[in-house]
């Protein structure tokens, strides 16, 4: 209750104080009779107006932390949805310049020339540079894809991305590696193996980029 219903019920209980004194002071059976009905009316109205007011106290509390608690289970739902659905957009928009990336280094490697034969050291210092160079950039995209944020619910799709990166690195360490043989034998190993870990990293590519289409859809 506030100042004025405490000040009201208090007049109330006043006039019901002095009603009942005038009850007692009656004289006159007449005068008497009319006087304590007068009373009890005043005494009824009195109990019922605190009645009330008190009632009033108690339930419109429980009724504003009801609809105060309310609020604070479905905002922070509808919060939690929307603050999800703009992390989710920050990873689709960061995985399509990462996959950008990737596609051009499958193709830098795929353009690397591998049969190769320098018939000078000056030209296998440059041939094994560029081995090098993809090796490195292709560990950068791996280390990349470790770092990028994404929410709990694209885990299973980033895993797609972080293994295509994966076999992208190792496909340049292949590469780079066989750039430094002589033997030739090893360096067919070593052939074969980063076409294989090419392979595997354009066919997780493809997988993921169909993935990540779906999830763009609105």
């Amino acid at each position: 209750m506030n100042g004025a219903e405490i000040i009201s019920i208090a007049i109330l209980w006043c006039i019901c104080l002095l009603a009942l004194i005038q009850a007692l002071n009656a004289r006159g059976a007449i005068r008497i009779s009319l006087t304590w009905i007068i009373t009890m009316v005043i005494v009824i109205v009195t109990v019922a107006v605190t009645y009330i007011q008190l009632s009033d106290k108690e339930t419109n509390p429980i009724s504003s932390v009801s609809f105060s608690n309310t609020e604070e289970i479905n905002t922070p739902s509808a919060t939690n949805v929307k603050q999800n659905e703009v992390r989710v957009n920050t990873y689709i928009s960061s995985s399509k310049k990462l996959v950008a990336e990737v596609t051009e280094a499958i193709r830098s490697i795929e353009d690397f020339d591998a049969n190769k034969v320098p018939s000078t050291e000056a030209e296998r210092e440059v041939w094994e540079r560029q081995a090098l160079s993809l090796s490195q950039q292709t560990a950068k995209l791996n280390q990349r894809t470790l770092g990028l944020f994404h929410p709990r619910n694209v885990s299973e799709l980033h895993g797609i991305l972080l293994q295509c990166t994966e076999n992208l690195r190792l496909a340049g360490y292949a590469l780079h590696t066989l750039s430094t043989l002589e033997d030739p034998e090893l360096k067919e190993v070593q052939k074969e193996q980063y076409l294989n870990q090419i392979a595997q990293a354009k066919q997780k590519l493809n997988l993921f980029q169909i993935q990540l289409k779906e999830l763009d859809q609105p």
